[in-house]
């Protein structure tokens, strides 16, 4: 009985491994934005991406950016 040469291309188990550390990657990023949010803000919004009060000061919007920023030249130093 011989194997089938295409599903052992579907089945690669290092494809897997990368695939678990991108989904793992996702996860943490988006829960340090959402707490870089949280931090600036001291609310988090709601399902629309809106906070609850409208006014947003503008020391946090900049605080919001900066850290983009700065995140963006650390990963491509990294």
């Amino acid at each position: 009985m011989t194997q089938d040469p295409s599903n052992s291309i579907l089945c690669d188990p290092a494809g897997s491994v990368d695939a678990e550390d991108d989904i793992f990657c996702l996860a943490v990023s988006f829960l340090f934005v959402q707490s870089l949010r949280f931090t600036f803000s001291g609310s988090l919004p709601g399902k629309l991406g809106l906070y609850h009060e409208v006014s947003t000061e503008a020391n946090q919007m900049l605080a919001l950016y900066g850290s983009a920023v700065l995140m963006v030249l650390a990963t491509g130093h990294i």
